[in-house]
Parts: structure tokens; C-alpha cells; sequence
């Protein structure tokens, strides 16, 4: 009698790992919901509204700009001093290591603004800027780091 509860159970658990495994597919520590650079861009109808806050993962520093990218490789530059003479912002950046997930947020600068679709020579236009070029998806947003933290995941992998 307590032989069938037993074997239902030795049954039934295979079963079961499989449809947990299933179910729980890590994603990493960007979930594939949070919004890309691609799908804000059309959303943008002024300055007020590019977004601020995102969540990307850290590429490079390139001279003055810590470069960042989201999961579909489009990339924001971030500010991160004044020139190569700024030593706080040398250390307030030095904590970024490349591809590892942070969530970052700046203040908007400009944007660069490539009008050729194969990218050549890009133009740098501080603050206002048109609609038409906030919503290209060749112009690469720059803003001021203001903060960032390193993102963890949330799933449990096992």
C-alpha cells in the first residue's frame, strides 16, 4: 500500500524536472523585456522625452565617453569627465568592467548624428536636436554619467 504512492512518485519527478527546465530559462541580468535603444528612438517626440535611464552592458572607455550597449549591440555614449586631466571622473569610472550589466543614467548632451545609413562620418550636435534625428536609428544618443550601478541577476541558476 505505501509501495504506490512511492512509485507514482519516482514516476512523476522526471517529468517534473523537465517542465521546470523548461520554464525557467535563464535570461541573464537584462531581462529581454526592458526597452533597446531601437525601440525607444520612435517613441521620442522632444528632448523631454529621450529616456534617461537604461540598462546596458558596458563595452569600452574611449577617450572622454564610457561606451555602453543594450542586448541588440546599439550603443550610447556616457560622458564620464571633462578632458584626459579630470581625475575624479577617471575614478568614478574606473569601477566599469566590460560586459558586465549596469544600470546607467545620465543626463542627455547631444547626439551623434550620422545621415548615411553605412555610418561614415558622423556629425556631433550638442543639445537641441531635430525629431527626425532623435528618432534615426543611425544617431547615437551622449549623455553625462551621472550614476550607474552593476546589475545581478535575479534567477537562481542551478
Amino acid at each position: 500500500m505505501k509501495t504506490v504512492p512511492l512509485i507514482f512518485f519516482f514516476l512523476l519527478y522526471p517529468s517534473l524536472l523537465v517542465i521546470a527546465k523548461e520554464n525557467a530559462r535563464y535570461e541573464g541580468p537584462i531581462h529581454t523585456k526592458v526597452v533597446r535603444i531601437r525601440e525607444a528612438k520612435p517613441k521620442i517626440n522632444g528632448l523631454d522625452s529621450v529616456p534617461l535611464n537604461w540598462e546596458f552592458y558596458f563595452k569600452e572607455r574611449n577617450g572622454n565617453y564610457a561606451v555602453f550597449y543594450d542586448l541588440n549591440g546599439d550603443e550610447a555614449y556616457f560622458q564620464f569627465r571633462r578632458n584626459k586631466f579630470d581625475i575624479d571622473g577617471d575614478n568614478f569610472a574606473s569601477k566599469l568592467i566590460p560586459g558586465n550589466a549596469y544600470n546607467v543614467t545620465g543626463q542627455y548632451l547631444g547626439a551623434f548624428v550620422f545621415p548615411d545609413p553605412k555610418r561614415g562620418v558622423g556629425k556631433y550636435q550638442k543639445g537641441e536636436n531635430s525629431i527626425s534625428n532623435l528618432q534615426n536609428q543611425n544617431t547615437i544618443f551622449v549623455y553625462q554619467l551621472k550614476e550607474y550601478y552593476e546589475l545581478h541577476s535575479k534567477q537562481i541558476i542551478y
